[in-house]
This record gives structure tokens, sequence and C-alpha cells, in this order.
């Protein structure tokens, strides 16, 4: 369960400040699949990168299985998202020599995951 209240991100350049996420609510439950679209620059991006734990919201609550993760510090942070979710990036972020099935392993490899094969295949099959 992913619940997102009253999320905002504001990036201060030094000369301004950029509002890329201004009060955001979403709600994901367990076993739900969503698409997030939108123009380039809205905040697609960003919203992710808060979810997947890469970035924290500069206002607001996120809910991840019931325990407010929004203020955690970079190690917790890194430990759930080590654990819990899989990223797989645009092209510039994959590694050229491997297929599909690797590219998703690899985070299971790093967590020395000894059903990596048989997760990394299933978690393909989702997504066709």
């Amino acid at each position: 369960m992913i619940r997102l209240n009253n999320v905002s991100k504001i990036f201060d350049t030094g000369f301004n400040q950029v509002k890329a996420l201004s009060k955001i609510d979403l709600s994901i439950d367990q076993g739900e699949f969503i698409a997030i679209k939108g123009p380039s620059g809205s905040g697609k991006s960003t919203m992710m990168n808060i979810v997947g734990l890469l970035d924290r919201p500069t206002n607001g609550e996120y809910i991840l299985a019931n325990n407010d993760v929004s203020k955690l510090n970079d190690n917790s942070r890194s430990l759930i998202r080590g654990s819990i979710f899989g990223f797989v990036f645009q092209s510039y972020n994959l590694i050229p020599r491997l297929s599909a099935v690797r590219q998703v392993e690899m985070p299971l490899i790093y967590r020395r995951d000894k059903n990596r094969r048989k997760k990394s295949i299933i978690a393909l099959c989702k997504w066709v």
C-alpha cells in the first residue's frame, strides 16, 4: 500500500525555487497496477523518485505499508528500497549486453536472492 498525502517537492536552485510537485494525493493498493502519464516537466519522475525512496518530499506525508517513510534517513530508505522496490530505468541505465530477464535480475543478484531467476521471469511476465 502506497499513500501520498498532500506531497509537494520544491527544488531550490539557489536563484529560485522550482515547484516540481504541488499537494499531490495518491493511493495505490496492494496488487493494484497504475500508469502515470503527463507532459514533459509535469513531475512524473520526481513523484516516482519519491515513491521509490530515491528522494523525499519537501512537504506532505508518504505512507508505505502503514508506515510514514517521509522523513526517514538515507540508510533506512536504502534498506527499504533494496528489499521492496525494483527499478527498471530508461535505456541509459540498462546494461547493453544483458537480456531483459538479466536486467531485472540484477538487483536480486546484489541482494543474493536464491530465487532471483524465477522472480525475474515472473516480474517480466507481469509487464508483458
